[in-house]
């Protein structure tokens, strides 16, 4: 959980008096662990006469790390304890270091304090909510900006706040409140706000991003289900030109489950080809696709179980519309219809194919003029 300030009635923002967390940690049975963080972005960095301006730097307290989990690649977890250590990501590891070990080497920053690294994390900065590069001890936002981290007056920071299962949100919210208004801060209302929907949601209700997420989503089902009328028009119209076949097989014995297990068996095998070069064509494409967006796309994420769903339901739906029912349909004549020409426009296939077509071009229609509109 995030702690949101609203100050007042009128701005909600992020950020919450310095010694917070330590008293929500030690009045609050349900608070299972507090940690306070800070952003100062970027900072000059020395290493023996090498110097980058580098960041954001985080100033945390030592909690930070049992909130907010990284694989630690090395030195140690709990480097933060110490005042004069700080903890650095791979990519600052790399840029100062090379392919040595980082640990226990010293560095500058801002020309006045010298910390030394007490391990090296991996993180995901493209990817993750928290920004950062290096994690220093809390203590030196006073060394930077003289700021005193002792004090409720200050509203820098960010606290988050691990809960228990069966906290009462509400009634936690008051809790705090009351406390603020106790430590001076009478027109401060504090709301907790879920960690996990950081990213999408906002406290408010307005501009949430997870409008984006719906469009886009909106607009991938719409190109699937255009190229799914495709390949299912595509398909009756095949299975039209097989009648005279399916004809010579019933002449010959052929039943209609035997009719209809070829043709979901011939189906079958061309979508399960299909979905292989498609993973086949994604795994090339995402490093271009990468490059473009600046964003990290793995493969890994079509693992995801709304994903799974999606693709599981484009595949039953393909194969009842585009398999299922020309079989049904072209195994369902008596040899003499399946041999003899039919061109009857009330046929159930043909009403289906028209019916699909007038979608398609809907859909079309909708995506172009949506399209050049935005524009």
């Amino acid at each position: 959980m995030n702690i949101n300030n609203f100050l007042r009635g009128r701005l909600i923002i992020s950020n919450t008096p310095f010694p917070l967390s330590q008293e929500l940690k030690d009045n609050y049975g349900e608070i299972e662990n507090a940690t306070t963080f800070v952003s100062v972005w970027k900072q000059p960095i020395k290493y023996e006469g090498i110097e980058f301006k580098e960041g954001p730097i985080f100033c945390v307290d030592k909690e930070f790390l049992d909130i907010f989990t990284y694989d630690v690649l090395e030195g140690d977890r709990n480097a933060l304890a110490f005042p004069d250590k700080i903890i650095i990501n791979k990519e600052i590891a790399t840029l100062f270091f090379g392919d040595e070990s980082a640990v226990g080497k010293e560095l500058k920053i801002n020309d006045e304090s010298s910390f030394t690294v007490g391990a090296v994390i991996a993180t995901n900065n493209k990817n993750s909510t928290l920004d950062f590069k290096i994690l220093a001890p809390l203590d030196f936002m006073n060394k930077l900006y003289g700021v005193d981290i002792t004090q409720w007056n200050n509203n820098w920071p960010r606290t988050s706040i691990l809960l228990a299962q069966s906290t009462d949100i509400q009634n936690l919210n008051d809790g705090i409140t009351d406390l603020l208004k106790d430590k001076g801060q009478s027109t401060t209302t504090l709301h907790l706000f879920p960690f996990k929907n950081e990213r999408l949601y906002s406290y408010s209700g307005e501009n949430n991003r997870i409008q984006y997420i719906y469009q886009f989503l909106g607009i991938a089902l719409i190109l699937i289900l255009i190229a799914s009328i495709n390949f299912i028009n595509l398909s009756t119209a095949k299975a039209e030109q097989r009648r005279p076949e399916v004809g010579i097989r019933k002449v010959m014995g052929a039943n209609k489950l035997s009719v209809l297990k070829q043709f979901l068996i011939e189906k079958g095998i061309m979508i399960f080809l299909s979905l292989l070069l498609s993973a086949i064509l994604v795994l090339l494409f995402i490093p271009a696709f990468q490059s473009i967006t600046d964003k990290v796309v793995t493969f890994g994420h079509l693992q995801n179980k709304y994903m799974i769903f999606m693709l599981v339901t484009v595949i039953i739906m393909l194969i009842l519309l585009s398999v299922v029912y020309p079989s049904l349909y072209l195994s369902s004549f008596s040899p003499v219809q399946a041999m003899k020409k039919i061109n009857d426009n009330k046929q159930g296939g043909i009403s289906l194919k028209n019916l699909l077509v007038v979608v398609q071009f809907v859909l079309s229609v909708v995506l172009i003029s949506s399209t050049i509109i935005i524009s």
